[in-house]
Parts: C-alpha cells; structure tokens; sequence
C-alpha cells in the first residue's frame, strides 16, 4: 500500500510539472517572448501529448477559425498530438504560421493611412459603417 502511495504522489509531481511547463509555454506564446513556428518546428518532451491545435490557438492571433483552416491546408486534424506529427508535418505547420504571421503582417501595413494612423470603421447616420 505504501509503495502504491509513493507511485502516486511520483505521477502526480510528474503531471504538476508538465501542466505547469505547458501553461508557463501558453504564456510565453501570448506575449511573443518564444516563436509558435519554432515551438511547432522543434517541439519540447512536454508539449508532445497535446493537441496541436490547442497549441496553436494558444498563440496571439490564431482564433478558432485560423488554426482551421491553416491544419485543413497542412491536412492536419485539430486535435492530433504534436507527439504523432511526423517531422515533414510540424515543418509544414511551421511554415504556414510563419506565413499567416507576414500575412496579418502586411494587411496591418496595408490598413494604415499616409499619415500612419489606422483605418477605423465609423457608424454613419443611416447605420452602415464608413472607412475614415
């Protein structure tokens, strides 16, 4: 009984360490202090049994509907464990966040006015919204 006890309390430090490493990993992706491309790319020991999609909407800037559709491009399911990818396939993911970075990159540049303020939407009188 006791030595189950020690299994216990082993597995339960193990699995504290990994959820704090992940969620410490999640916040770093938020505030771009480390690459998703590179997270993707070269994946650490405790990122491989979450899902790839978790991992990615874990990122600033990649909303449901982003990762979608970049795994539907890769034809990577959303809930695959990055553990199962096979190296062509995270290299792929990779590419495609580098490339929707440099995407949302341009159309932001793209967005601003000569005088470098950004377009914003306006509500006019009859209730449709006008570019300033």
């Amino acid at each position: 009984m006791d030595e189950q006890a020690d299994q216990r309390r082993e597995a339960l430090t193990k699995a504290n360490g990994i959820r704090d490493a992940r969620a410490k990993l999640k916040r770093e992706l938020k505030s771009n202090t480390k690459t998703l491309s590179a997270v993707v790319a070269y994946p650490p020991d405790f990122v491989a049994n979450m899902k790839i999609g978790e991992l990615l909407s874990a990122a600033r800037g990649f909303g449901a509907v982003r990762v979608a559709k970049l795994l539907a491009r890769c034809e990577v399911g959303y809930s695959r464990r990055i553990g199962s990818l096979s190296t062509r396939q995270r290299e792929l993911i990779a590419r495609e966040v580098e490339r929707e970075y440099e995407r949302a990159y341009r159309h932001a540049k793209a967005s601003k006015t000569p005088s470098g303020t950004p377009l914003t939407a306006k509500s006019s009188a009859s209730g449709r919204q006008q570019l300033r």
